[in-house]
């Protein structure tokens, strides 16, 4: 029976058809999604100004923010618990601080935010004060749905989810544009997206029998908060980091070269660099819905990871070679007279966006295996290499592509290190220890 799990493991995404089929339908379900988004996308740059966009880029960065410390990155942990109703005690916990922080940053906004839309040329935003209260509600509640379907592997759900999430975005964009285009539809379909995969997901995890189980005794959401103190003090900073380095750029942008350019760094985030990231996240899920099982049985997960790789380096072959060829004719030609610099623009961050597509998706694995500080120092590395080379091009008055050279170059670098450390976090005799300690802290 050992010798079969193996196996298994060893062939995920080949010969194991259940998990061919659950990646499968959750690249589908992306595609769907994105492609819809991706529509709705182009059809709003013909109407709305790039500065437009680059608002809503420096919206995304604050909403990001505030919706990852919501939930203390606690989430994360839901898969570990061998028993279902340890998991829920961390999903409810967790739901009850959410509304908390999202009032907090109402507070937060009221008083900074001020000053900090008036340097990243946003102020737009502040007759939006329900914005960013409203995203961190739903981000974090969204965050809970996503990783309790992750361990239950409820792919149906998510794949409902992200085309959810994309086709309710794309029609507020196509609406905005030929009726209204303002900057406040715009955000308020990036809300919207997100409420609606939070819809989704939700509506599975709620039928889900496994959901209903309940813990005995009155502590247990208190054990629940001491068994994993370390993901709010050191992972959820981590997450942060890593998911504001597909944002905060955005923001930094709009500061250092204007509006009008981060308008143009965001579509080009918007059309290239976050669809193909959210299809290869679609491998994300099933990875660590495997390495989780895996790791509860006492199974090598390092199997698991290198046939993950090898599925996004072939996958990002056969997607960013074509654009590359393209793209830079292609997308100022479609977009019209007022995005001419966005192919250059495209051909110089390419190698930075197929980078992180192969090693970001990969990068939750440290958490699983509870290897908090190095994917907390990676996060760290990626965000400070990237900031850097804005700013720095920023205040040395170089251009805005020869920044965006500068941005690709910072993200290889750390993916390279990303790499490196989860092949050394998955090593099979560095989990023997945290799984002694999982069979006595979950039996």
């Amino acid at each position: 029976m050992i010798d079969l799990l193996r196996q298994k493991l060893a062939s995920q995404f080949g010969r194991d058809r259940p998990v061919a089929r659950r990646s499968a339908m959750l690249v589908i379900a992306s595609t769907i999604g994105q492609g819809l988004l991706f529509l709705g996308t182009l059809v709003a740059a013909r109407f709305f100004d790039p500065s437009a966009f680059g608002v809503l880029g420096v919206f995304a960065t604050f909403a990001v923010f505030f919706g990852m410390i919501a939930t203390g990155r606690l989430e994360a942990a839901i898969p570990i618990p061998r028993r279902h109703h340890r998991a829920r005690s961390i999903v409810v916990v967790t739901a009850l601080i959410v509304p908390v922080v999202a009032a907090v940053s109402w507070v937060v906004m009221s008083v900074v935010g001020g000053v900090l839309l008036a340097w990243t040329d946003a102020v737009v935003l502040e007759s939006m004060p329900w914005a960013v209260p409203a995203a961190t509600l739903v981000l974090g509640l969204r965050a809970l749905a996503i990783w309790w379907a992750t361990r239950r592997s409820l792919v149906g759900g998510l794949a409902a989810g992200r085309i959810a999430n994309g086709g309710v975005m794309a029609a507020i964009f196509v609406g905005a544009a030929l009726l209204d285009p303002r900057v406040e539809w715009m955000i308020a379909a990036w809300v919207a997206g997100q409420a609606a995969e939070l819809v989704a997901v939700g509506v599975v995890v709620g039928l889900d029998p496994s959901f209903r189980e309940r813990g005995r005794g009155h502590k247990r959401w208190r054990r629940a908060l001491l068994r994993y103190r370390r993901f709010p003090t050191i992972l959820v900073w981590a997450h942060l980091l890593e998911q504001l380095g597909s944002h905060l750029p955005t923001t930094l942008v709009s500061g250092g070269f204007g509006a009008d350019v981060a308008g143009q760094f965001n579509l080009i985030q918007r059309i290239i660099a976050r669809p193909v990231a959210i299809i290869g996240s679609s491998a994300s899920v099933v990875l660590m819905s495997e390495s989780s099982r895996a790791f509860r049985a006492g199974e090598p997960i390092r199997p698991v990871l290198v046939a993950c790789l090898r599925r996004l380096t072939t996958l990002a072959l056969v997607v960013f070679v074509p654009i590359a060829v393209i793209g830079p004719w292609l997308v100022p030609m479609v977009l019209g007279e007022g995005w001419s610099a966005s192919g250059i623009y495209l051909l110089a961050l390419l190698p930075g966006v197929a980078a992180d597509f192969i090693v970001i998706p990969v990068f939750p694995l440290l958490g699983l295996v509870e290897r908090l500080w190095t994917q907390l120092a990676g996060s760290v590395l990626r965000i400070g290499l990237v900031a850097s080379a804005i700013m720095g091009f920023a205040e040395a008055g170089i251009s805005a592509t020869i920044m965006m050279l500068g941005v690709s170059g910072a993200s290889i670098v750390a993916g390279v290190f990303g790499l490196v450390m989860c092949w050394r976090g998955t090593a099979s005799d560095r989990l023997r220890g945290d799984r002694a300690t999982l069979g006595t802290s979950t039996s």
